[in-house]
């Protein structure tokens, strides 16, 4: 049992970790950084029941075996739902905490929201599936979260810098963009492994190894180009 439960954390805890050293202006509170995990499990939560709600919905619209309900399940059912839900919970926890200060913050907390999400999904299956799903998972499902929550993460700092210079329509779209992108990402991510095909599961590792190679170069160079708002 405490085997399953520390394989299932540990990758999450080292990636929050990881961010946390990266964040080198002021080091946020460890009370904001449980904060924003836990916001992770409620969109987890959350987002469980708007999976089954839509699920429903497309099985009434769509015929299980047709691509078209791979791909709307994909980018809706999953990528949505699950992308929304970390959105709210995250602006809910952090977008009027004062420690939001500087650019690289938001990119943190959306990063630590998706991290808590993924912890909590990846407890539900390695509880299930065993110690071998952790080991895949550890360098699949894990880094893949923390990537959507890094790409919401930069749109959504790319906001709270707009609302500091009084440009609100800047802000209203880069919201919007925080939902939008690390959903399309998510959604081509789970649409490759759901049709199965040769050719999109070729597309899914080299996904994965973009994640690892763009991405977290990515977050490494926001951290060093971090700025304070004002």
């Amino acid at each position: 049992m405490e085997i399953l439960l520390i394989s299932a954390l540990l990758p999450g805890i080292l990636f929050v970790i990881y961010l946390y050293r990266l964040d080198h202006i002021e080091k946020e509170p460890v009370s904001l950084i449980i904060k924003l995990l836990f916001a992770g499990v409620a969109s987890a939560v959350l987002a469980y029941f708007l999976e089954v709600v839509l699920e429903d919905i497309i099985l009434m619209l769509f015929d299980f075996s047709y691509s078209l309900y791979f791909i709307v399940d994909a980018f809706v059912v999953v990528g949505l739902s699950e992308e929304f839900a970390k959105f709210l919970f995250l602006k809910k926890n952090s977008w009027s905490d004062h420690n939001f200060n500087c650019a690289f913050d938001g990119v943190l907390y959306s990063a630590l929201a998706a991290l808590g999400f993924a912890m909590s999904e990846n407890i539900l299956y390695v509880f299930s599936y065993g110690l071998p799903t952790a080991l895949t998972r550890a360098f699949t499902s894990i880094p893949a979260h923390l990537a959507f929550g890094i790409i919401m993460g930069i749109f959504y700092s790319n906001a709270k810098m707009a609302q500091y210079k009084g440009d609100e329509k800047k802000c209203r779209i880069n919201l919007v963009y925080s939902i939008f992108f690390p959903t399309i990402l998510h959604g081509f991510y789970d649409y490759c492994l759901f049709d199965g095909s040769d050719l999109l599961m070729v597309l899914w590792g080299l996904t994965i190894i973009i994640i690892y190679i763009v991405v977290f170069k990515l977050v490494r160079e926001y951290a060093k180009n971090d700025t304070e708002f004002y």
